[in-house]
């Protein structure tokens, strides 16, 4: 009996669903960490695929056919139902204290944009974090043209906008001429073997090179950022050093992902001589188009 005189017992509150993930999956890994860290699911409510496969077969085969290979799957025991996607991982943070702002997730009209965004990271996700060279992992995702383009395209969006940013934090109303046209330009011209490729290698090293360029940029911001707050002579010496940092960053992205992209060494090299011809060419456009 409770204070209120009632005999009724406490109505138990349900368990999160159990996430499922790529365990092969390096970005899945990371991502699956920050969940645990920023306390929205329970490490205990996180399960790689593999594990379903291994001691509950019949459950692993039922994730496999909802697409968990795919994307990332919640699973309820309790009234045994498997959502996918940003569905699945929205209902698992339904009991988490984000769980008042999810309801901004509920309209269609953000849902759809959420979901094709989530799935073109989904099924890139090798292309984004790819495995160790010669690492085979299990449970590899379902190719997806649509997809790989969308990650191509919208890779090659966020590279122009930084590009952009970082022309106006250094140089005002000529960064478009001096920092924009040339990193257009570069990317551009490092782009075109890609393009020559047919098929899935098309798409996939487009898809690689939008990354390893938007990795490059995110360096480069940061210290752009800090203009306002620095001396110029110390300002100009940080973007100096950040500027071969980039340069080592992105050649040691391309060098890993060299399997994946399906070239030797020689022709990366040969990537960033055009690069720098393309870079040349953009200083002569930026003159033309920003007179």
């Amino acid at each position: 009996m409770d204070a209120n005189g009632s005999t009724e017992a406490p109505q138990a509150t349900r368990a999160a669903p159990l996430l499922a993930y790529d365990g092969d999956c390096r970005l899945c890994r990371r991502t699956v960490r920050l969940l645990v860290l920023l306390r929205l699911v329970p490490r205990e409510r996180l399960r790689p695929i593999a594990d379903f496969e291994d001691s509950e077969g019949q459950l692993g085969r039922r994730l496999a056919l909802a697409g968990a290979h795919d994307e990332m799957a919640a699973w309820d025991p309790e009234r045994d139902e498997i959502r996918i996607g940003i569905d699945g991982l929205l209902w698992a943070l339904e009991g988490a204290w984000i769980a008042p702002l999810l309801v901004l997730a509920r309209p269609a009209f953000v849902r759809w944009p959420l979901r094709q965004l989530y799935r073109t990271v989904a099924y890139n996700r090798r292309v984004i974090s790819p495995p160790p060279e010669g690492v085979r992992c299990a449970c590899e995702p379902l190719y997806s043209a649509r997809y790989a383009w969308a990650l191509g395209v919208l890779g090659l969006g966020l590279y122009t906008l930084l590009a952009w940013i970082l022309g106006r934090l250094v140089l005002g109303p000529a960064g478009e001429r001096w920092i924009l046209a040339p990193l257009f330009g570069g990317y551009a011209a490092a782009a075109l073997p890609a393009l020559t490729a047919s098929g899935r290698k098309r798409t996939d090293r487009l898809g690689h090179l939008a990354v390893v360029g938007v990795m490059g940029m995110a360096i480069l911001i940061p210290p752009a950022l800090l203009g306002p707050l620095l001396p110029r002579v110390a300002w100009i010496a940080l973007l100096s050093a950040a500027l071969p940092l980039a340069f080592f960053v992105v050649d040691r992205a391309v060098d890993r992902r060299r399997e994946g992209l399906g070239v030797t060494r020689r022709e990366t090299v040969r990537w960033w001589l055009m690069a720098l011809i393309g870079a040349s060419v953009g200083v002569g456009m930026g003159f033309w188009l920003y007179p």
